[in-house]
C-alpha cells in the first residue's frame, strides 16, 4: 500500500498553465492556499531534482523557497513557519490503512471538525480515484459550502477549507502535467498533497490556531509533493 501511495516519481516535466481561474473557488476565502501550494510545488519541481533529494533536504528547499515567495510573505509576515519533520510523514504512511484516523483524533480541534475532517477524507479515500478532474472539483465546491454554512468555529472553518483549496489547485496542477496519463496517477499526486497538507495544517493549528494552520497547510502539501520518490526510497 505504501509503494502505492509514495511509489510515483515526483518528477516531471513542467507545462506551461496557469494556476488561476480554472481551480479557484471564489467563496472560500482560503483560496490563496491552494494556489500558494501550486506556486511553491511548481518552483520546487522546475528547479530541483527532487528524485535525487532526501526528505529533510526536500524540506529545506520547501522553506526556502516560501521564504523568498512574495505571496507567501504577504499572507504570513509574522507568523512562524510551521512544516512536516521526518517524522510526521512517517506516522502518516503508518496511520494510512486507517484513513488516516490517528491524525483526526489526535488534532486539538473540536468534535465537529474533526467529524467534518473524517467525512472528506473517508470520501476521497473511498471516491476519489473514480472522480475525473471536473467531478472532484464540483464535489470540493459543494463541500466548502458545507463547510462555510456550518456552525464550527472561524479557525476550524480555515482549516478545513485550507485542505479543499490544496485538494482543487492541486487536482489543477497535476491534471495539467503531461506525463500523467490516467486517472490513478493523478488521484496519488493531488491525494498525497491533500494529506500533507492537513498534517501540516494541524500542526501549525496546534501552534498557532488560524495562520499557523493555513502557513502549515501550504508548506506540509508542498513537502509532500516533493518527498514521494524520497519516502519511496527509504532517504
Amino acid at each position: 500500500m505504501k509503494n502505492l501511495l509514495f511509489g510515483l516519481i515526483a518528477t516531471v516535466l513542467l507545462s506551461n498553465l496557469s494556476f488561476g481561474q480554472s481551480a479557484a473557488n471564489s467563496k472560500n476565502e482560503f483560496d490563496y492556499v491552494g494556489k500558494l501550494h501550486n506556486e511553491i510545488l511548481s518552483q520546487l519541481i522546475k528547479n530541483n531534482k527532487v528524485s535525487e533529494m532526501s526528505i529533510s533536504e526536500i524540506s529545506k528547499k520547501v522553506k526556502e523557497i516560501a521564504l523568498s515567495n512574495q505571496n507567501y510573505l504577504d499572507k504570513f509576515k509574522g507568523v512562524g513557519y510551521y512544516e512536516l519533520t521526518d517524522e510526521d510523514i512517517k506516522k502518516g504512511i503508518a496511520d494510512y490503512p486507517n484513513k488516516f484516523a490517528s491524525i483526526t483524533d489526535n488534532a486539538k480541534i473540536s468534535s465537529g471538525a474533526k467529524e467534518t475532517l473524517t467525512k472528506l477524507i473517508v470520501y476521497l479515500f473511498d471516491n476519489g480515484e473514480k472522480l475525473d478532474s471536473k467531478e472532484l472539483y464540483n464535489f470540493i465546491i459543494s463541500f466548502e459550502n458545507e463547510v462555510n454554512n456550518s456552525e464550527l468555529k472561524d479557525d476550524e472553518k480555515g482549516l478545513i477549507l485550507s485542505t479543499t483549496s490544496i485538494v482543487r489547485y492541486s487536482n489543477f496542477y497535476w491534471t495539467n502535467q503531461q506525463t500523467l496519463t490516467n486517472t490513478q496517477s493523478r488521484f496519488w499526486h493531488w491525494f498525497g498533497d491533500a494529506i500533507g497538507g492537513l498534517a501540516g495544517g494541524l500542526i501549525g493549528n496546534a501552534m498557532e490556531p488560524g495562520l499557523g494552520a493555513y502557513s502549515g497547510a501550504v508548506i506540509g502539501a508542498g513537502i509532500v509533493s516533493g518527498s514521494i520518490d524520497a519516502i519511496e526510497q527509504g532517504k
